[in-house]
């Protein structure tokens, strides 16, 4: 197995002993989840577009945040998007949210042109806080915040982290999985080390496992033996592949990857 070293894991396995301990009264407070791992084709937004349909579909107001360029996100509910995004421009937040078919889930969206990812990329650490800021001051009306990060982008994702409550690491089920995991753990240290900023970390999520595959239940087992408790029970099979317009697989399919999402809907609420 690589070794990345445990001191990648230490802190995760102490932040999920919180979540573990949190009274009922914390629990009932509205999350918001960052999706990001810097490991490329790790499901960030197959896992960000699901896990938001499915907690709309709990009941929950929901919130999806297109924060990746590419804007799959945006296609994948056949969204209309603005250029340039709006929460890369100081303007509020709220005339932005747009409804989508999914009764009780909200968008918020937008295309990049280069100059506006240039201007994200330029972002001192000061200017990603008064983002993060800026976005988790206006969500309150919504019980549940999703937001899809990039991959390997490490701005966009630590001003995602600064809007957070809560992160969640999927990883691709497969060989050299856990090469890229320190990046992402980095990103997430550094804001943990910035007093009165509480961001949880919800969990692992294993992702794209293949059945087919001999030497998944081996890659599993290394990780869940590497990370510990900190990884959810929940797998999502490779069924599912990334969300493209029009067709997303719908949590009304009764494929097992979308089962898997309703399941990892409950365990991130029961955390």
């Amino acid at each position: 197995m690589i070794d990345i070293g445990a001191d990648c894991v230490a802190p995760l396995q102490s932040r999920a002993a919180v979540l573990a301990h949190r009274s009922p009264e914390i629990i009932k407070v509205a999350k918001v989840v960052c999706i990001a791992a810097h490991a490329p084709a790790a499901g960030r937004t197959t896992t960000a577009v699901h896990l938001a349909r499915a907690m709309a579909w709990s009941g929950r107001s929901t919130l999806l945040v297109d924060w990746d360029p590419r804007g799959d996100a945006a296609r994948a509910l056949a969204a209309s998007v603005q250029c340039p995004h709006p929460w890369a421009t100081d303007q509020p937040l709220g005339s932005h949210f747009q409804p989508t078919g999914v009764e009780g889930l909200s968008l918020l969206a937008g295309s990049f042109d280069r100059a506006t990812i240039a201007a994200v990329d330029g972002w001192d650490s000061p200017r990603r806080r008064a983002a993060g800021n800026a976005l988790s001051e206006q969500v309150g009306h919504f019980d549940f915040v999703v937001i899809d990060c990039p991959a390997a982008a490490v701005r966009f994702t630590e001003a995602a982290l600064w809007a957070a409550s809560e992160v969640l690491l999927p990883l691709r089920c497969g060989q050299g999985c856990l090469d890229l995991v320190p990046p992402t753990i980095e990103s997430v240290r550094q804001i943990w080390q910035t007093p009165g900023k509480e961001l949880a970390f919800s969990g692992v999520l294993l992702t794209q496992y293949d059945t087919a595959d001999p030497s998944s239940p081996g890659w599993e087992q290394d990780v869940r033996e590497f990370f510990g408790d900190v990884v959810f029970e929940t797998v999502i099979p490779r069924e599912v592949e990334r969300p493209t317009s029009p067709g997303v697989p719908g949590l009304e399919d009764r494929s097992h990857a979308a089962r898997a999402y309703i399941e990892l809907c409950m365990e991130v609420l029961g955390r």
